[in-house]
């Protein structure tokens, strides 16, 4: 069904969208927050820099291309038929220690395949890989080891992948497309006024996304705009 450009419904939805606007354009992250996006954004320079020489990488194709349809892969697997909780595991190795205390190691993980392969033998539902090699002990190419290890055919993809990192730029998710991710976690205060852009991205490359919000204005804005399940 079409709303009409004059009904009450569209004029309010116009104004929520200006007032959302408006604070958006005045939104600035945390502190401690930009000083962890500001790295990543010269990760993604480094790394667009590096794909300028490869027109024919597959980061470069998947990022030209839109992908022929969503698998949905995490979603489902999200969707247990017996109603039951589901489970996802985060794989990292360290925690991220707050100002003065010492780096916090959680596990070793040494063989990423064998951690993976007992995550899906013990009825976890997905897997969040941390691709921050600095923070949380994981790199994106992990990622990928992953998704091949749990790869038992072309059709039949194994336990869903997803990157959490701090995205804030389209490439980062083509990055995890060609490595195997069934779906991307965007941190909205890390990348608020490209939430639309990347969304966009995300549906074009053919995954998903968890839009992890911890702000009024950034659950208003992602729900509000993409329709999204809260």
């Amino acid at each position: 069904m079409r709303i009409c450009e004059d009904t009450p419904f569209k004029s309010s939805r116009a104004r929520f969208r200006h007032s959302l606007s408006t604070s958006v354009n005045g939104w600035k992250p945390s502190r401690l927050l930009h000083e962890a996006v500001e790295p990543k954004k010269i990760e993604v320079k480094l790394m667009e820099s590096t794909l300028q020489e490869r027109p024919d990488h597959p980061i470069n194709l998947c990022h030209s291309f839109n992908a022929q349809e969503t698998s949905h892969r995490l979603s489902k697997a999200l969707r247990r038929r017996d109603r039951r909780l589901s489970i996802v595991a985060a794989m990292k190795r360290f925690q991220p220690p707050r100002p003065g205390e010492k780096e916090n190691k959680i596990a070793d993980l040494e063989d990423i395949g064998r951690e993976a392969r007992a995550f899906s033998v013990t009825g976890v539902d997905a897997a969040l890989v941390i691709t921050d090699m600095l923070s949380y002990g994981f790199e994106t190419a992990e990622l990928s080891r992953n998704a091949n290890v749990l790869r038992t055919s072309n059709l039949d993809l194994g336990m869903a992948i997803a990157r959490h990192d701090l995205i804030n730029d389209p490439v980062q998710i083509a990055e995890a497309a060609v490595a195997g991710a069934a779906a991307v976690n965007i941190i909205a205060a890390a990348a608020l006024p490209k939430i639309m852009e990347l969304m966009d991205a995300v549906t074009a490359m053919g995954i998903e996304s968890v839009v992890e919000c911890h702000t009024e204005l950034e659950r208003d804005l992602r729900s509000y705009e993409e329709g999204c399940h809260q």
